[in-house]
């Protein structure tokens, strides 16, 4: 069977993995910042590989060597931090360093 790669970016408490999961698809990796959410997403999913730290520290290359995975992933899903576009931030898009973590 062939092994799917489920990767997921500024995973939080994991709403967008759980919609993944009610149509089958199971993230095999998520990176996460916040100590809490991270906290979270090893108190509900234990066997997760969780990397906790800075999206932006983060290459293709050190992903696959972690992963022991050398052909294309399947899923690449994310919520990047939506403060530098919407009304609750200052909308200072691109000029804010969250804007240019998409």
């Amino acid at each position: 069977m062939e092994r799917r790669e489920v990767w997921s970016f500024f995973t939080g408490a994991m709403g967008l993995d759980l919609g993944l999961e009610a149509a089958g698809l199971h993230p095999t990796l998520a990176n996460e910042l916040d100590k809490r959410f991270c906290e979270t997403i090893r108190t509900n999913r234990p066997g997760l590989d969780l990397i906790e730290g800075d999206v932006t520290k983060l290459t293709a290359d050190s992903l696959r060597k972690r992963r022991d995975f050398d052909h294309e992933v399947y899923l690449i899903v994310g919520g990047p931090p939506c403060q530098s576009f919407s009304f609750g931030g200052k909308r200072a898009a691109l000029s804010d360093p969250r804007g240019n973590l998409i």
